[in-house]
């Protein structure tokens, strides 16, 4: 769940579940070099923690 989706969901419905916690994660998933990204370079972001240019995913498939 996005931030645009929490804050909806707090105003259709007031107090959260999910304001409670301590820490939160925010996660990007596009490429290195673009916003708009193709599957593997999300992959690669989400599985690894590294942003890869979409080039560079596809000449080392």
């Amino acid at each position: 769940m996005g931030l645009s989706q929490i804050s909806a969901a707090k105003i259709v419905s007031g107090q959260l579940n999910v304001e409670r916690f301590k820490h939160i994660g925010l996660l990007t998933t596009h490429s290195y070099s673009d916003l708009l990204t193709a599957l593997a370079a999300s992959a690669t972001a989400m599985a690894t923690g590294y942003k890869t240019s979409i080039p560079m995913t596809y000449e080392n498939a």
